[in-house]
This record gives C-alpha cells, sequence and structure tokens, in this order.
C-alpha cells in the first residue's frame, strides 16, 4: 500500500530556532518584555521561549559567543523601522498572535515603556499588526483580529 496520495495533517509550527550572542538578555526580553515563558535552560546553553498557551514551543533559542546576527537596516536605530523591507535568503520576521486590540495596546505601551519603538497598528485583510525589534535586533510582528 502506498502513502505517495495521502494527506499530510500538519498542525503548524512547532519552534524557530535561532542563535543568539547573549541567551540571558535574549530571555530578559522574551519574558519580561513580552511576558512569554522561558523553558529550562538546557546543557549547552539553549532555551525554548513559549508564546502563550499554544502547543508550539516558539523560538528555540541557542547562545553562541561572538555569533554576528543579520539585522534589517534600521534595526540599531528603530526610528527607521520600515514596513516591507525585506533581504533574500534571511529570516524575514517571527510573527506572534495576540487575541485582541486590547492586547495590542498593552504590549505596545509595555515596549515603549521599555524604550522600545514600535510601527502604528495597520490592517492586512483579516488581521492587524504592528513591527519591533528585540533586544538582538531580530523583526518582530504581533497580530491579531481585525474586528
Amino acid at each position: 500500500m502506498s502513502n505517495v496520495n495521502k494527506s499530510i495533517a500538519w498542525h503548524g509550527f512547532h519552534h524557530v530556532a535561532l542563535a543568539v550572542p547573549d541567551l540571558d538578555a535574549a530571555i530578559a526580553f522574551y519574558t519580561k518584555v513580552l511576558d512569554m515563558q522561558a523553558s529550562e535552560i538546557y546543557p549547552g546553553r539553549h532555551v525554548f521561549i513559549k508564546p502563550g498557551t499554544t502547543d508550539a514551543w516558539g523560538i528555540h533559542f541557542f547562545e553562541k559567543k561572538g555569533v554576528q546576527l543579520f539585522t534589517f537596516p534600521g534595526a540599531l536605530d528603530p526610528k527607521k523601522l520600515e514596513r516591507n523591507s525585506s533581504v533574500e535568503g534571511f529570516l524575514q520576521h517571527v510573527a506572534f498572535a495576540l487575541p485582541n486590540e486590547e492586547m495590542a495596546i498593552t504590549l505596545k505601551q509595555r515596549l515603549s515603556n521599555h524604550g522600545i519603538l514600535t510601527t502604528d497598528f495597520t490592517t492586512i485583510g483579516p488581521i492587524r499588526n504592528m513591527l519591533f525589534y528585540d533586544i538582538h535586533g531580530l523583526l518582530l510582528e504581533a497580530t491579531w483580529p481585525s474586528e
């Protein structure tokens, strides 16, 4: 019996793995600023950052001292945060889901309190979103239903 024609039942993303030069700084940003959960730090200095109650494990950060991260033009100057900018061949951004605009407003205020600039809210079909950078210059997106 062949499984060639059988459908694959995906359940979404499990995690995305990234190397960062400072694991402690990444953990602090995602837990204290974004209010996400961190797993234990595993041998070899890696951790999972989980965004909410999803079954996915979120972002899997590995500490690699001295790693040079690719950052978007303007990442070091958040005033130049641009929409629709990309560089071929690189991870463009990681998007996290929020339940509603009220949580987005709370997140935007929290980011502002930490000196982190964001884009204005925009609508893309059935979702609204905003963009901002993490502590290492990774472009992040928060999305929620456009009610």
